[in-house]
């Protein structure tokens, strides 16, 4: 295959590049929808929405010969997470990505990409127009705003979905097969906004430079956190003398490794004493994460005066930053892979105070509600507000056992003459929830080689997408 800009596009490259150029944010589908209904009309294919909760279905009948075979139903998600490098300006309500190729991988100007799941729809097309496939019942199911909760699913009647087996394309990498993944729960600790005015230097502390990433995917990578970070500075900030929290945020999604904080405080501590703190901090984490993070920064300087939330507020929001949860808690203890971990991801402001958003991932909900148990009981301790979210999603079983994984894995073999891997995942997948709103017998989910998911440094590998769409166009002609 040729590189670069003289690639040889095919055909599922060429409705990648389409979808790329369609805004598709989480909760702001609209554009997209529309796309794909109006794609489905002009290429002469039965479709459904779903207007309550966002789905489209559209159907290929079984071609000629075909029509007694298994029924098969391909899924991924159309939203996708929005995130811009510092000081990039993109109009997501207006503009899908500045996609360009490089060497072997799809990339984007400064922003996400968006193959987290534009992959999905773009292989599913492609099979759908394929004039030579012989296949049978084929469905393709496209859900919405399963970034942000897999809202589409959670509550969705999926029994009129013929299929009796579903491949999943929100996985990955190439080889391996998922085939269970973990529970999630959000919470939202919560500081009051009560202020007072104190006497002080006013400061503004930046973390930046992290790359950030999947909370679920990446958590097991030793990233650097922004906020866990700050609540370190914060930390040892009120060792050297008294500190007043004026103002904290952090930007991202709460399902994203967070890669940005800032803080306002007050204080009667010397500018060089402070500024000492934080060079010593950023000395030290930077040693820390030399790999993962290189271009980590702590910046402090001073700011206009501001007042600063009371003082059991602040105490609240610095024992908060540098006690809640954070990282692996358990690994499965059969399995190689994490079973219980927690992000914090986002701080922002409301009517009700500061909330920290804290997500929570396991395979087993015994875990997940004794984490959660331990957020509450720091809140308690703190005098801050514990607020469930309501974003539960359900743990995908796994069966080792299904008669279309071992199919798919014999079909694997056959095509690239090794086994696939079989696994399940720390990340959140729509597969739960379709197990137990649909018919569906059977799962896997797989996915093309891809990196940097929820990041601006996300690329799709080329060679592996594309064989990715032979190797789910190979199941639909043989199972």
């Amino acid at each position: 295959m040729l590189k670069g800009t003289d690639m040889e596009k095919t055909a599922a490259m060429q409705e990648f590049e389409k979808i790329c150029s369609i805004p598709r944010y989480s909760f702001h589908n609209e554009k997209i929808i529309e796309y794909c209904i109006n794609w489905a009309k002009e290429n002469g294919f039965a479709w459904e929405h779903d207007e309550k909760n966002g789905n489209v279905i559209i159907t290929r009948e079984a071609a000629p010969g075909n029509e007694n075979r298994t029924p098969l139903v391909i899924q991924g998600h159309l939203d996708m997470v929005a995130e811009s490098d510092p000081g990039v300006e993109h109009d997501w309500d207006n503009e899908g990505v500045d996609f360009y190729i490089e060497d072997d991988w799809y990339k984007a100007r400064g922003t996400t990409l968006g193959a987290d799941d534009g992959v999905a729809a773009a292989i599913g097309f492609a099979l759908l127009k394929d004039k030579e496939l012989k296949n049978p019942h084929l469905e393709l199911l496209l859900t919405t705003d399963e970034e942000v909760g897999m809202l589409s699913v959670k509550d969705a009647d999926l029994t009129g979905l013929k299929g009796q087996y579903l491949i999943n394309i929100d996985s990955g990498p190439e080889g391996i097969f998922t085939i269970g993944c973990s529970g999630g729960k959000l919470l939202k600790a919560i500081v009051l906004d009560n202020r007072e005015t104190v006497e002080g230097y006013c400061y503004e502390i930046n973390v930046g430079g992290l790359k950030g990433g999947h909370s679920g995917i990446e958590i097991t990578s030793e990233k650097g956190n922004a906020i866990k970070i700050l609540g370190e500075v914060l930390y040892r900030l009120s060792l050297k003398g008294d500190i007043r929290v004026s103002d904290v945020s952090a930007k991202g999604k709460d399902n994203a490794i967070s890669n940005n904080a800032c803080c306002r405080f007050v204080t009667k501590m010397a500018p060089e004493k402070v500024e000492g703190v934080v060079a010593e901090v950023q000395t030290a984490f930077k040693r820390i994460f030399r790999k993962t993070d290189p271009d980590l920064f702590i910046n402090v300087g001073s700011c206009p005066e501001c007042d600063a939330l009371a003082i059991g507020e602040s105490t609240a929001m610095c024992f908060l930053l540098h006690n809640l949860p954070y990282g692996v808690i358990n690994f499965e203890q059969t399995l190689d892979t994490v079973e219980t971990s927690a992000n914090l991801g986002v701080i922002e402001k409301d009517e009700k105070g500061y909330g920290i958003y804290v997500s929570i991932r396991s395979s087993i909900a015994e875990r997940s509600a004794e984490v959660a148990g331990k957020v509450r009981s720091l809140c308690s301790i703190c005098g801050a507000v514990c607020e469930d979210q309501d974003k539960d999603y359900p743990a995908w079983t796994a069966d080792h056992d299904s008669p279309f994984l071992k199919r798919a894995m014999g079909i694997f073999e056959e095509m690239y003459g090794k086994k696939p891997s079989v696994h399940t995942t720390h990340g959140g997948l729509e597969c739960g929830y379709i197990m137990t709103n649909s018919n569906i017998e059977g799962i896997i989910a797989i996915g093309p080689d891809s990196e940097g998911e929820h990041t601006p440094q996300e690329k799709l590998n080329i060679p592996s997408f594309n064989r990715t769409y032979d190797f789910v166009k190979r199941i639909i002609e043989s199972i």
